[in-house]
């Protein structure tokens, strides 16, 4: 058999099938009249170049690596992705995975749709918002109000509040004991927070005794609950309402519509109100000039020392809690403006002296 230096394509391809038929490398020669060794050689060549690639294993990123990975990511969207992963602490990581991860963070994902209401479900929030979307508002002629500021503390206003038409008051303020006598008891509509009902009550997960026997100092008035402004708040709501209605207590829960909120927002944002959002006190100041004819202003006072007498002053006339989302003294220099031309009448001074 005579020895060639090289292989043909022809010659490669016929190895290739006979192997594939099962035949040795011996018999493969004699059938192509080839050396034995050069045959080995090619084949020995041919599986070297077919062992496959083990990649090392990749570092394994964690669901808090990756917030600090987006945030970092948010702050220098021209960085590289070393820099970014660099700047989280985040080692020993390739740059095929941090391009990657980058890359699947910067996709527009398509919100879910929702299946379409079915006619059960239609009746049901026709039911709900018929038993507590409350429509039929009367107007009335002096309107109160109050505030939670520390202003209010040895105000001795509590029968001066009682004596208007409808009483406003804010996040499940306490009345009885001792404050009676400067925040008076009547009470037409107070507000309830979900946050407050997070922080005090335990989400109304647990027992809810104390939520409900620190609602009956505002007998049957309306409770009203912002719940559809945002997703999150509408649980604790409900299970506000489940538990006066399981207690069978006479307040009458309500709700407002999260577009007259928004609505509201726009509009004070407009007039410069630049918090995180308008304090509750706010809303309930808006809606009073809709409702009353004449508005009375009582705890509104968001400074530290008191306006006449100058002694210091508590955030809240029950607590020293601060008050951290709101631009309370923005705010209060709307209710100065609007006291000054007349639209409503705001009180800083004790009820004896009606100090403005």
């Amino acid at each position: 058999m005579g020895q060639k230096k090289d292989l043909t394509a022809t010659e490669k391809s016929k190895i290739v099938r006979y192997l594939a038929e099962g035949c040795s490398s011996l018999k493969i020669a004699k059938l192509l009249k080839r050396d034995h060794r050069t045959i080995k050689r090619f084949i020995q060549n041919s599986q070297q170049g077919r062992k496959k690639h083990v990649e090392k294993p990749r570092r394994k990123i964690t669901a808090h690596e990756l917030r600090k990975v987006k945030r970092a990511a948010a702050k220098m969207p021209l960085a590289t992705s070393l820099a970014i992963f660099q700047s989280c602490n985040i080692t020993g990581v390739p740059k095929s995975t941090r391009c990657a991860i980058l890359r699947d963070m910067a996709k527009v994902r398509k919100a879910e749709r929702r299946p379409p209401l079915n006619k059960t479900h239609k009746l049901k929030r026709q039911d709900w918002a018929k038993k507590y979307l409350k429509t039929d508002f009367l107007r009335w002629d002096t309107c109160s109000v109050v505030g939670n500021g520390g202003i209010l503390t040895n105000s001795g206003c509590g029968k001066t509040i009682d004596s208007t038409d409808f009483v406003i008051r804010c996040n499940l303020p306490p009345l009885e004991n001792e404050f009676k006598s400067d925040v008076g008891m009547k009470t037409n509509l107070v507000t309830a927070n979900p946050s407050i009902l997070t922080k005090k009550y335990g989400s109304l997960m647990a027992r809810r005794r104390a939520f409900v026997d620190s609602l009956h100092q505002y007998g049957n008035s309306l409770l009203l609950f912002p719940c559809f402004s945002s997703g999150g708040t509408r649980a604790v709501c409900q299970r506000a309402v489940y538990a006066i209605e399981d207690m069978e207590i006479p307040i009458q829960p309500i709700f407002t519509n999260p577009q007259y909120l928004q609505s509201m927002d726009q509009f004070w944002n407009s007039q410069g109100v630049n918090g995180l959002r308008a304090s509750t006190g706010a809303y309930m100041i808006s809606l009073a000039l809709e409702l009353c004819e004449t508005v009375h202003l009582y705890g509104f006072w968001p400074f530290s020392n008191h306006p006449y007498k100058l002694f210091p002053l508590t955030n809240h006339y029950y607590d020293n809690v601060p008050y951290n989302i709101h631009a309370m003294p923005n705010e209060f220099s709307h209710w100065v403006e609007l006291h000054n031309k007349g639209v409503l009448k705001l009180h800083l001074g004790d009820c004896k002296s009606d100090q403005v």
